[in-house]
């Protein structure tokens, strides 16, 4: 034999009342997947942006080494004149790790250019410097894009914080 439970009487405001706060409390619950949601992609793109940083970072290293290059090339910078006819100029070459070496730049005409796939072409100076310049603008317009997204995202998480806030005032 099974024993019924009593059941309460609840009035209908009560009931209603009840209803609501389940249905803020569940509002509230999609909110804060929300919100982690938002804040996972936010983390991403924090990453993604120092690596982008990074990378504008090393192209105007490359652009100003070239530009080193260049004078060398005109004999701004001394030297004994190279193999090719260019100028021999002490250097450092960086071998990785924070070590370099030391050697002479001895044709300063051309330098080779990595294309992918570890590929690299012989590029004249100003050839190098055009590829390095097209790279580093369109590096700054997705870092640009980044900057915007990540505005985007903040804004829907502050809107997400109002409601959250908002929902709670009407839990109380």
């Amino acid at each position: 034999m099974t024993e019924e439970k009593p059941k309460m009487k609840v009035s209908p405001e009560a009931s209603a009342d009840l209803g609501a706060k389940e249905a803020v409390a569940r509002q509230i619950q999609q909110q804060a997947a929300q919100l982690d949601f938002l804040n996972a992609q936010a983390r991403q793109l924090q990453e993604q942006q120092i690596e982008i940083t990074e990378q504008i970072s090393e192209l105007e290293q490359a652009r100003d080494s070239l530009e080193e290059i260049k004078k060398i090339k005109s004999g701004a910078a001394g030297g004994a004149a190279g193999a090719t006819g260019g100028v021999a100029a002490n250097s450092l070459i960086p071998l990785g790790g924070g070590i370099f070496a030391f050697g002479k730049i001895v044709d300063a005409e051309k330098v080779l250019v990595g294309i992918g796939a570890n590929i690299s072409l012989t590029k004249s100076i100003d050839d190098a410097k055009r590829i390095v310049n097209e790279r580093l603008a369109s590096a700054q317009k997705i870092s640009s894009e980044m900057e915007d997204q990540m505005r985007k995202i903040s804004s829907a998480a502050q809107q997400v914080y109002s409601e959250v806030a908002r929902a709670k005032r009407q839990r109380q």
